[in-house]
């Protein structure tokens, strides 16, 4: 591990497939792209259920529009590390900035790991104490756009839409976003919009990377079971000139409401990768 002595990397500890993964990768990959040394570290856990290589490596070819040859120069800073052999590895490593995006990576870094480095830059939201590492570490630097989490930096998240892949057409269908719970207990909300509905969990592993080819409109219903900190997919609806709706009955001020209202208000303006990003300034040096 001594090609990461004093380097840039995203540390990512997924347990499932989440917007705060994808915020990882499209950083990570417009970094690779703009040949910026940082490196991606995947940190394999028990609570991994597939093949962590192959899994990055569709999402690579399936997700993005890359030739072959980016993708293998995408892939040559990716590194896969299984929890047991993660600290012993970079025990005497000193990382320049390390940057987290995901809540596990958060509680790991509170609770099992202890990692050198200049510079953290924690893109996440807390919203419970669990996930607070000021007590451990020093020279955090908080970078979020809501209201609600602990912040240094006020921050719009950004999306790589240049390398998003190109549809010709889309499915009519609704796909309905209704978080932790099932659909059947907002139906009465769905058919207003829709009869022909594809659910969030009916994704299969094949559709996962390519879903949006499979519906035209998009439906997200808060849900009392889950607070949502920073939903990706209004954003990408609205690139793919999809029709978006959003129904909060509860009025609960989530990240599901501040970016819905912040999309229709704003756009996507200052929501594209750039080198002159904050984040990939910070990446770049």
């Amino acid at each position: 591990m001594k090609e990461l002595q004093d380097k840039n990397i995203i540390l990512s500890i997924p347990c499932n497939v989440t917007g705060s993964l994808f915020d990882a990768i499209e950083y990570y990959i417009f970094s690779i792209i703009n040949d910026y040394p940082v490196y991606l570290v995947f940190l394999i856990t028990s609570c991994l259920t597939m093949d962590m290589r192959s899994f990055i490596e569709d999402i690579l070819i399936t997700r993005y529009n890359l030739s072959d040859v980016e993708i293998d120069k995408i892939k040559k800073n990716i590194i896969y590390i299984s929890r047991t052999s993660f600290t012993v590895l970079l025990i005497d490593i000193y990382i320049n900035k390390l940057f987290i995006f995901d809540l596990v990576a958060a509680l790991y870094l509170k609770s099992k790991l202890f990692l050198k480095f200049r510079k953290l830059f924690y893109i996440t939201e807390i919203t419970d104490e669990q996930y607070d590492i000021t007590s451990k570490y020093k020279d955090i630097i908080y970078v979020t756009e809501m209201p609600f989490c602990k912040v240094t930096v006020q921050y719009k998240l950004k999306f790589f839409f240049d390398i998003y892949r190109k549809f010709n057409k889309f499915d009519n269908c609704l796909y309905v976003n209704y978080p932790g719970g099932k659909i059947e207990e907002v139906k009465d909300i769905v058919t207003k919009y829709s009869k022909n509905i594809l659910e969030k969990d009916h994704q299969t592993n094949e559709k996962t990377f390519q879903i949006h080819k499979f519906f035209d409109k998009y439906l997200y219903i808060k849900s009392p079971y889950w607070f949502d900190t920073h939903p990706r997919l209004f954003h990408e609806s609205m690139f793919y000139g999809k029709n978006i709706y959003y129904e909060n009955k509860l009025n609960i001020k989530d990240g599901s409401w501040y970016r819905y209202y912040d999309l229709m208000e704003n756009g996507l303006t200052d929501r594209t990768l750039s080198k002159e990003d904050y984040l990939i300034r910070e990446l770049s040096s």
